[in-house]
């Protein structure tokens, strides 16, 4: 048998060198095609996860702001940072967009206030007030039919494409006897790279409830918009349907909004309240009225006297501080009224505090009697 010579085994040895390089640059293409599409579809998938669960958090947060009366802050990853690599090629980063659109109106109708504190609402309805929904809008390379995920009525919601949702999050706004209607208005801000950091503050905020019932011959009545279909919806409030022990004697989903249908002859503990996004305090709810808390349509015998308690609210029947609350008495009226607090420049005016209260002293004269009563409070602008 022949050797080879040294330059036919040099050429022998360049050959093998060649293929085993056009393999390795065969399966370095394999894997930039293949296995680099795999991995970032795996991290962008992993990223929605991570979007559901802030906004879940910032739901969360919003009912805290809402109910507490306390701002609150949140931070939601709108973007991610693709793993780098020296061989192959990752997209960059990328970021997504959180946003508020308006969904429409929330309204509670045919109500009768049942605390001497609060008056009925005009037309026995509370409302409609405008709200938003959040809502955040990925931007994917492989992840194509990926959801926005939006937080609308106290829920978070997966939105695909085809235009299908699947809750993530949240609970109904109706549980037993309590009724909780969070609207949300302003904007989330502006992203800082990656990351976005949503304030929450409380324009209007429900610390207590405000008990109600349904007007004569009518059913309290919610209507709130949605993104949810009728079968979600069924599926939602079927613990709460009277059937089942609750108090929902209806529920339909018409043109966007939701329409609920309460039991009568119920006292219901409603809360409504209004955070908004990004706002400061010139976002806070004006006072609209004065409620008798305590002290009201009292007889005062002559040459004594009795305290009043007031408080005054906004449109959404919650508390209002730092209000100028003004005592205003009949012509010849034999009393007197003062405020106890000094605080408004006049003796007959005061200044609620943070609970949204203020207190007056009615004085009878030495002859005469007097009723509470007669004083009827304003606010004063």
């Amino acid at each position: 048998m022949r050797d080879l010579s040294g330059g036919e085994r040099g050429q022998a040895v360049v050959v093998g060198v060649v293929v085993f390089l056009g393999f390795i640059v065969a399966l370095a293409a394999l894997y930039q095609l293949q296995v680099v599409p795999l991995q970032t579809l795996q991290h962008e998938y992993a990223h929605e996860q991570a979007v559901d669960e802030d906004l879940t958090a910032l739901n969360a947060q919003l009912v805290r702001a809402a109910t507490e009366g306390e701002p609150t802050a949140t931070t939601v990853a709108v973007g991610q940072d693709y793993s780098s690599s020296l061989l192959f090629r990752t997209p960059p980063p990328l970021s997504g967009r959180l946003t508020a659109q308006s969904a429409g109106s929330v309204s509670v109708s045919n109500v009768d206030v049942t605390e001497e504190a609060r008056k009925s609402p005009a037309g026995n309805a509370y409302g409609p007030y405008e709200t938003n929904t959040v809502t955040y809008t990925p931007q994917y390379v492989q992840y194509s039919n990926a959801p926005d995920t939006v937080l609308s009525g106290g829920q978070v919601l997966d939105r695909y494409p085809n235009g299908e949702t699947t809750r993530v999050s949240g609970s109904s706004f109706v549980s037993g006897r309590q009724v909780t209607l969070v609207t949300v208005t302003g904007s989330p801000g502006e992203a800082e790279g990656l990351r976005q950091t949503v304030t929450a503050v409380p324009a209007s905020a429900a610390t207590d409830a405000v008990s109600v019932t349904n007007t004569p011959d009518e059913r309290v009545t919610i209507r709130v918009p949605t993104v949810r279909s009728q079968e979600a919806w069924d599926a939602t409030l079927d613990a709460q349907t009277v059937a089942n022990g609750g108090h929902v004697v209806s529920k339909t989903v018409s043109d966007g909004v939701l329409t609920v249908v309460l039991e009568p002859g119920v006292t219901y503990d409603l809360r409504l309240a209004r955070v908004d996004l990004g706002g400061g305090e010139s976002a806070s709810e004006p006072a609209v009225d004065v409620g008798v808390v305590s002290g009201g349509a009292r007889s005062v015998p002559p040459g004594g006297s009795q305290r009043v308690v007031v408080e005054a609210y906004d449109r959404f029947g919650n508390p209002v501080s730092g209000v100028r609350i003004a005592a205003n008495t009949p012509s010849g009226w034999p009393g007197r009224v003062r405020s106890t607090d000094r605080l408004g420049g006049s003796r007959t005016v005061a200044v609620t505090g943070e609970n949204g209260r203020a207190s007056f002293v009615v004085k009878s004269s030495e002859t005469d009697v007097v009723n509470t009563g007669s004083v009827t409070y304003t606010v004063q602008s």
